[in-house]
């Protein structure tokens, strides 16, 4: 092997361990983000602190904002479509619009 071909094949080992810490940290700052937090705060109050797509509690879990009808098929973002869901619950809805 080649120094070259080493120093590529250590690169390629490292690059998912940094791309997860700053996916990490970019995490944590959004959810400290004021205007986030206060749109949590008003939704928690407005939808009785329950995921909207299972209607389960959030014990530990930071809750998803979630649009009702997803940008992508033309949802605005204003608080009307906004609800909170559990993050799993979030993403297996996908971009569908939510069955009542």
């Amino acid at each position: 092997m080649t120094t070259e071909s080493i120093i590529q094949e250590l690169s390629l080992l490292q690059r998912p361990k940094l791309f997860k810490a700053r996916e990490v940290s970019r995490s944590l700052t959004f959810k400290r983000d004021p205007i986030r937090i206060a749109v949590v705060k008003f939704l928690q109050e407005r939808d009785g602190r329950l995921c909207q797509i299972c209607k389960g509690a959030f014990f530990d879990e930071f809750p998803s904002i979630d649009h009702i009808k997803p940008a992508g098929l033309g949802g605005e973002h204003q608080l009307e479509n906004f609800q909170l869901a559990h993050l799993k619950c979030n993403n297996t809805k996908g971009m569908r619009e939510q069955e009542s």
